[in-house]
């Protein structure tokens, strides 16, 4: 998204360096895997504090400066991040021709977060909420003007971006904050050199399994029915954004922009479905 007067000023390097802290200590095996479903206490009304109270766990990180990306420990940089898009990023065209950013993979993988609802009160734009906190008392006047049968699980895709195009794309959104996420991959979106697929097309992929995927449940033979997860970064409203009051939306441009993604890359029917209820924003 672009500047807003939503919130205090925004500090795009320090976000940056936030997210490269957060990068490098992902993919050092340093954060706790566990999954992000409900539990935590709300003691606060404002809605912002409910927005994050259970959102995907960030890790705090030293400040840096521009030349030197320097975060104050030892791990390496990874070459390469997962990042997972679920608002206009999942449109392969918003991807590499707008934001002019060139995927590892050709192919996505597609996944869904599970216990998260997709919401569109960060000025328009998407952003995500637990199901606890979006079912819950204080977010009723929210729900009353969402679309009817809003899921309790955000889909989206993964994209295997080098280290450096994910930094690019995290100082073109303004007021989000990087989280690392568990994503639970297709069944069909396998990883082997048996075959190809187009983006969108159910079947197998060219890509090799990376290091933080875990299969369970199968052998890496019957991995089409098993119960595959990807740690992957995403994106959050920042606690210090002021949201949008109950009535809001999405634009027409940005919804569509979501919607023909969602479908180009063929995720799943019924949630391109929920997609075209999604009420345009007045």
């Amino acid at each position: 998204m672009t500047r807003s007067s939503r919130g205090p000023s925004w500090d795009t390097m320090s976000a940056v360096n936030r997210a490269l802290a957060l990068a490098k200590r992902s993919a050092a095996g340093e954060m706790k895997r566990t999954t992000t479903s409900a539990g935590t206490t709300m003691k606060s009304s404002s809605l912002n504090n409910i927005l994050m109270a259970n959102a995907p766990k960030q890790h705090d990180s030293t400040r840096g400066t521009r030349r030197s990306m320097n975060v104050g420990d030892d791990d390496p940089p990874p070459e390469y991040v997962w990042y997972f898009g679920f608002g206009s990023n999942v449109n392969p065209g918003k991807m590499t021709t707008s934001r002019g950013l060139t995927p590892a993979e050709p192919s996505p993988l597609r996944g869904s977060l599970k216990n998260f609802c997709l919401v569109f009160l960060h000025a328009g734009y998407a952003t995500v909420v637990s199901k606890d906190v979006f079912f819950g008392r204080d977010f009723a006047s929210f729900r009353e003007h969402a679309s009817k049968d809003t899921p309790a699980e955000v889909h989206g895709v993964l994209w295997k971006l080098k280290l450096e195009d994910f930094l690019e794309l995290v100082q073109q959104e303004y007021y989000y904050d990087t989280h690392e996420v568990v994503v639970d991959l297709y069944d069909e979106d396998t990883f082997s050199a048996n075959g190809k697929n187009g983006v969108g097309t159910p079947g197998t992929t060219t890509q090799e399994a990376p290091e933080n995927i875990t299969t369970s449940g199968a052998s890496s033979e019957q991995s089409h029915n098993s119960s595959k997860k990807i740690t992957a970064l995403t994106f959050v409203t920042t606690q210090s954004f002021n949201l949008d009051p109950p009535g809001s939306g999405p634009s027409s441009r940005y919804i569509e922009l979501i919607r023909s993604g969602a479908k180009q890359i063929g995720l799943r029917e019924d949630y391109c479905a929920w997609l075209d209820s999604v009420k345009v924003g007045r």
